[in-house]
């Protein structure tokens, strides 16, 4: 008997999602989240927190185009480059050490930050946090979501929990951050 994969809805597809319904045989694309079991990437960091499959487990075009896998910094927060944007969050760790989130301030649009800056503020149920920026540029989207759904920062950090998207002002500043080995490496240190 062949076991049926159901995919994960991408924090991208709206709801109820692209793959909703039946339509089996298709080759739309859809998305299977990370944790999802069959078939996914060797290393599914170089792409992102998703990858795009046909619904007959090829990979599309679109997929073939890696985006640079995530990067971190000593504070917890990651950052992953798609372009000249760098999109930006706390991570797991950071997520799970805060406790429930119950409040998130984003970053403004337009606002123009140096790495290191502060950046946003979490608050929990244990404690208030800011947040650095793990890199220089201008801030371009901020995730409004999280104003009305705070608990989408433990829910998932590295994925639809992110704060804000920055215009990179100096993407080797990227380069110069950990990648997942180091920083889980780093965390082991602690």
């Amino acid at each position: 008997m062949t076991e049926i994969l159901r995919p994960f809805p991408s924090p991208l597809a709206g709801e109820g999602g692209p793959h909703s319904g039946s339509d089996e045989g298709s080759n739309q694309p859809f998305q299977f989240h990370p944790t999802d079991r069959g078939a996914r990437p060797q290393d599914p960091s170089s792409v992102g927190f998703a990858d795009t499959f046909s619904r007959k487990g090829r990979r599309t075009a679109q997929s073939r185009r890696r985006n640079p896998p995530m990067r971190f910094t000593k504070d917890h927060e990651w950052v992953e480059v798609d372009g000249d944007t760098a999109v930006v969050g706390i991570t797991a760790y950071a997520a799970e050490q805060l406790g429930d989130v119950v409040f998130v301030e984003t970053p403004t649009v337009g606002k123009t930050v140096k790495a290191g800056d502060n950046f946003a503020v979490v608050e929990s149920v244990k404690a208030a946090s800011d947040v650095y920026a793990p890199i220089s540029g201008e801030v371009v989207e901020a995730n409004g979501m999280l104003a009305n759904s705070p608990e989408t920062v433990n829910a998932a950090p590295e994925a639809a929990g992110w704060f804000a998207k920055v215009k990179l002002a100096n993407p080797a500043e990227v380069e110069a951050l950990m990648d997942r080995h180091a920083y889980e490496q780093y965390l082991q240190t602690l």
